[in-house]
């Protein structure tokens, strides 16, 4: 009899990826090459495209044209899996409906803290110099101004982004000029009700709860969208035993999942993917440091 798995890996792909795009919202602050296509290499370019602000049309036509600031920063992506063994005693203990939905929610919550973990293993001194000294309990409304205007002076990338730990963000969920307009009627109250705190003073704000603080105090970020170059793609799988399907989300991150269940009666399931992250515009990032 043949062996085979309840779920399909195509199904369990697309269980993953749902999942992984959902933890990994402030990938959409970066530079991004998410090619969601096959292969072989590891190591891709991103580009960074900036230059001189807008001209008026002048005599020569569009010949009057500044030159284009294009950098190409090389990101070297590692190959990340998750993959988990289930014997046959589990299998029968618990069945394969179980063990499977059980393995996509631990696979989720692993490729995520591995790739927020490349993000944030660049946000170092080394990397960027441009700090300020914030403590929890005075961050607020005023320091996100402040930092958005210090990305405007660096001339940042417009896309802007504010990435915090959480307990920053629980700050920010405090402070009275984002919370007042709601309990004095003005507001639909969604940073009241539903904790989102989507956009303040120009930039989008997202929470990065695991967030290192790369033994330099650091809780946080602000940052322009060519400040960090972030890469993924699917890897090669031509020589697996077993069998295998990719998922890709729109926005180009792709997964791919592995399963094979042999004579040995284990069974094996494997969600994969090729992700790494590469400094951009030193420039366009200001860390918050708590001390």
């Amino acid at each position: 009899m043949a062996n085979s798995i309840a779920a399909a890996p195509a199904a369990l792909a697309a269980e993953v990826i749902s999942g992984l795009v959902g933890e990994l919202p402030l990938v959409n602050a970066f530079s991004t090459n998410l090619t969601g296509q096959f292969t072989r290499g590891k190591s891709v370019q991103v580009g960074l495209i900036g230059g001189d602000p807008a001209i008026e049309f002048g005599a020569t036509g569009y010949h009057e044209a500044q030159d284009a600031d294009i950098t190409a920063v090389t990101v070297t992506m590692k190959h990340l899996h998750s993959t988990k063994a289930f014997n046959p005693l589990t299998l029968a203990e618990y069945g394969e409906a179980y063990i499977v939905n059980a393995f996509v929610q631990n696979a989720i919550e692993e490729l995520a803290a591995k790739c927020h973990a490349e993000i944030g293993a660049l946000i170092t001194n080394a990397n960027y110099s441009a700090n300020s000294v914030i403590t929890a309990a005075n961050f607020g409304y005023d320091d996100a101004v402040d930092l958005n205007t210090a990305l405007s002076a660096a001339k940042a990338s417009k896309q802007r982004a504010l990435i915090l730990n959480a307990t920053y963000t629980g700050s920010l969920r405090k402070d009275s000029t984002l919370v007042q307009p709601f309990t004095s009627g003005g507001a639909s109250g969604s940073l009241v009700t539903t904790g989102t705190i989507g956009s303040v003073a120009g930039m989008g704000v997202y929470e990065f709860t695991d967030l290192p603080g790369n033994a330099e105090n650091l809780t946080g970020f602000a940052c322009g969208k060519d400040a960090i170059a972030v890469a993924s793609a699917l890897p090669s799988a031509e020589m697996y035993v077993g069998e295998v399907d990719n998922a890709v989300d729109p926005s180009g991150l792709a997964v791919q999942v592995l399963k094979s269940k042999g004579t040995d009666g284990f069974l094996r399931l494997t969600a994969t993917l090729l992700f790494g992250a590469a400094k951009g515009r030193a420039t366009s990032l200001k860390r918050v440091l708590s001390a």
